[in-house]
């Protein structure tokens, strides 16, 4: 009789929070605008969440492209002065067989980030078709104040040989 209690607890408890209206926010925290795009058939962008499953979790910037070359441009536009960190990974082979990621430099991966003026996010793609990589990555956190509070937003970089992030 008390296991058959703990269960019906259980599932009243699974079917409240499966009901629950958890919602994302729609809009970003620092909100980026596409200011330039030397190829938008080959550097595009999206605002979505990466994760599955039915807990909701914070949505990130997402830049998908080649190996070729070109520049996309980012501007904040409900921050007057942001800060970013840049961190870049390509994958490597691991002893025991499998693959991981390691750090990576500018140069490896040809992706090279800059901030200009106090709010422009500037991204240049080096020509890298003669890569062995299958993926190279890079992550940008950018931080500001907006409205007084500290924000934070995720910028996801890939570049492999899918140009777009629906193929």
């Amino acid at each position: 009789m008390k296991l058959l209690r703990y269960f019906c607890i259980a599932l009243l408890g699974c079917a409240l929070l499966s009901s629950s209206k958890c919602t994302e926010p729609d809009e970003a925290p620092l909100q980026f605008d596409i200011v330039q795009n030397s190829d938008p058939e080959s550097i595009t962008s999206s605002y979505h969440s990466s994760c599955m499953g039915p807990f909701p979790c914070d949505k990130e910037y997402f830049i998908y492209t080649g190996f070729g070359s070109g520049d996309i441009v980012l501007q904040c536009t409900n921050c007057r002065v942001i800060e970013i960190e840049t961190s870049l990974s390509k994958p490597c082979v691991l002893e025991g067989g499998g693959s991981s990621s390691t750090e990576a430099t500018a140069e490896e991966t040809g992706i090279y980030v800059t901030l200009s003026g106090a709010n422009v996010i500037n991204i240049h793609f080096a020509d890298r078709t003669g890569v062995e990589y299958y993926g190279l990555y890079g992550t940008i956190q950018a931080y500001g104040k907006v409205d007084g509070r500290e924000e934070t937003a995720v910028i996801n970089i890939t570049r492999s040989q899918r140009l777009t992030a629906g193929e």
